[in-house]
């Protein structure tokens, strides 16, 4: 459940109207599920998201763009540049420094494609990693 909690807070700060810890951690898994279920995925699939580690399977791509598509980061088979914003700062409210770094990272992802919704999410959170090592953050904060 702890690993479930930082994916929350790295993805899902964009469910930032929820209240408590608990129905963030109730939504996400909400979220999990129906991702799991709808790209047939197995629970090491789910792992590889919660651990932020980039897919290495159709199957594991498809499952972070259902994630993504969710939280509306990939609307309409395009990435949203807003919408990941507000769902990686939304985190790191207050923290004036974080906030521009992060910001900085996330502007050297604005021009990624894929050739489908699933190459597009491998394809952020390979440029998110990336810039997460580059810049000195834990991946894992994203």
């Amino acid at each position: 459940m702890k690993t479930l909690y930082l994916l929350i807070l790295g993805i899902g700060a964009l469910i930032s109207n929820c209240s408590s810890n608990t129905s963030i951690e109730e939504t996400f898994m909400s979220i999990v599920n129906d991702c799991k279920e709808k790209e047939s995925a197995s629970d090491a699939d789910v792992d590889v998201v919660i651990n932020h580690e980039v897919p290495n399977s159709p199957t594991q791509n498809c499952l972070f763009a259902c994630f993504y598509e969710t939280l509306g980061v990939i609307q309409d088979g395009k990435m949203s540049i807003d919408s990941l914003k507000t769902v990686i700062l939304a985190k790191f409210s207050g923290d004036g420094n974080a906030i521009t770094t992060i910001n900085g990272l996330i502007d050297e992802c604005a021009t990624l494609n894929g050739s489908d919704r699933c190459e597009l999410a491998h394809n952020i959170l390979e440029c998110l990693n990336n810039g997460a090592n580059k810049h000195g953050i834990n991946k894992k904060q994203l």
